[in-house]
């Protein structure tokens, strides 16, 4: 297929990402679950984006988004997930606590 070495590292970067998202969708698609999924619906994100004042993408003069607007959506995608996640979390830590306490290594 390459011939040439110095192409060869580009096109196996290029192969070993695409199977890491390829890797990925499986992963979600397998272990999602389809309640988590309804009950999270786009019609709550969407109010929630609305609320925030994300809803409307800003684009800078160059046609990229604007990097304050950027700032503001990786906030909201980080504090979403962490509240989305957190019963989960709690539960984890309290078997760890549990299992550190009773040395059940």
């Amino acid at each position: 297929m390459v011939e040439d070495n110095k192409n060869k590292g580009l096109f196996l970067g290029i192969a070993a990402a695409t199977a890491l998202v390829g890797a990925a969708l499986l992963y979600h698609f397998v272990f999602s679950d389809e309640a988590e999924e309804e009950a999270g619906s786009s019609s709550s994100l969407a109010a929630d984006l609305e609320a925030e004042n994300l809803h409307v993408v800003k684009k800078g003069a160059n046609g990229m988004l604007d990097p304050q607007y950027m700032c503001k959506l990786l906030n909201f995608v980080t504090t979403s997930g962490r509240k989305r996640r957190e019963a989960d979390r709690k539960q984890a830590i309290d078997a760890r606590r549990t299992c550190f306490k009773s040395e059940d290594w």
